[in-house]
């Protein structure tokens, strides 16, 4: 065999070890790749609301399902399942795409309100002491107890965990309340359903008790088949600020004797816009001879029906209903 035929069986071979080599380092260069640059999930939290990806160097949290005005753009990561790509024209968004969802991810630094404990997830530093939570060396007072098997009379929703505790032998979630990005709140729920309401030390205790009517800064509306959209339409907070004191009204009965006719609407009164509060809930009945009302807030009052006598506030009531109907965002 001569030196040429050699040398050439040798760089064919050299050629395939080389493709060879190639094919074995593409898996463990792509892992690498994607563990320095991502995207990858740096939760693992089967909460919507709790997971973050990471790609760059930027961390996207999770802000809504089907969005029609963010377009996917770029490929970045592609699967059997599911695919991941930046909007169109840039990266302030990642679309994490699959079958029937489509999540969408927005980059931290462009977020206008971001929960300041919950991404730190379980590296805060939480101990519970005296009716005290500690986190990351700031106490919470407990200011209120209740048991969710009896029926909340709480008005609140939670967002997500930031970390666990040892709570009376248990270990369990502390849960940042939605909405309150200063996390000035947080709620411990243990193993018998009871919910523990802990707060920093300058909470308003007459705006949580939903005591002071001056106080009502905004309201949500639940009818029987829209829920929880907020408002804060200044008539008709003046006129529900009028209704919690019975200014305008006068009493006709008891649920027992009368109970109005009509379209129903649900007022929940939101206190000085804290994230959670005890519940004040103001019921309206649109009936044919006037507007009614009762108040769901704890206390032998609401067993009671009145009737709104003061035009104003009825007109007020009346045309923010008729405007709610024909809400087509909603």
């Amino acid at each position: 065999m001569s030196d040429k035929k050699i040398f050439g069986i040798r760089k064919s071979t050299f050629v395939k070890a080389v493709i060879v080599l190639c094919i074995i380092l593409i898996a463990p260069t792509c892992l690498i790749y994607e563990s320095a640059i991502g995207p990858k999930e740096i939760t693992e939290s089967a909460l919507l609301n709790e997971q973050i990806i990471r790609y760059k160097g930027n961390d996207y949290h999770y802000v809504g399902l089907k969005n029609s005005d963010i377009k996917s753009g770029r490929c970045i990561k592609y699967g059997m399942f599911e695919q991941y790509y930046l909007n169109e024209g840039g990266n302030e968004y990642i679309i994490r795409s699959s079958l029937h969802e489509r999540h969408i991810f927005k980059r931290e630094d462009l977020l206008e309100n971001i929960y300041k404990l919950a991404k730190r997830g379980n590296e805060n530093s939480i101990t519970y002491e005296d009716n005290k939570l500690i986190i990351n060396g700031e106490e919470y007072k407990l200011i209120d107890t209740f048991d969710k098997l009896e029926g909340s009379r709480i008005f609140y929703e939670l967002y997500c965990s930031i970390g666990k505790v040892s709570f009376n032998s248990q270990t369990v979630d502390v849960d940042v309340f939605k909405d309150d990005f200063d996390c000035n709140f947080m709620c411990i729920e243990d193993d018998s359903f009871m919910c523990y309401v802990f707060a920093k030390t300058d909470v308003d205790m007459d705006a949580y008790m939903a005591n002071d009517v001056s106080k009502i800064t905004s309201f949500y509306v639940n009818t029987k088949d829209r829920r929880n959209k907020r408002y804060n339409n200044s008539d008709v907070l003046d006129a529900l600020k009028s209704l919690r004191v019975h200014d305008g009204a006068f009493l006709c009965g008891d649920i027992y004797d009368i109970r109005p006719e009509g379209e129903r609407m649900f007022f929940d009164l939101i206190f000085d816009d804290l994230p959670v509060c005890c519940k004040c809930r103001i019921n309206v009945t649109f009936s044919d001879d006037g507007v009614y009302y009762s108040i769901e807030d704890g206390t032998e009052d609401c067993y009671n029906i009145y009737k709104v006598s003061d035009s104003a506030i009825e007109n007020a009531i009346s045309s923010f209903a008729e405007e709610f109907s024909q809400d087509s965002d909603y």
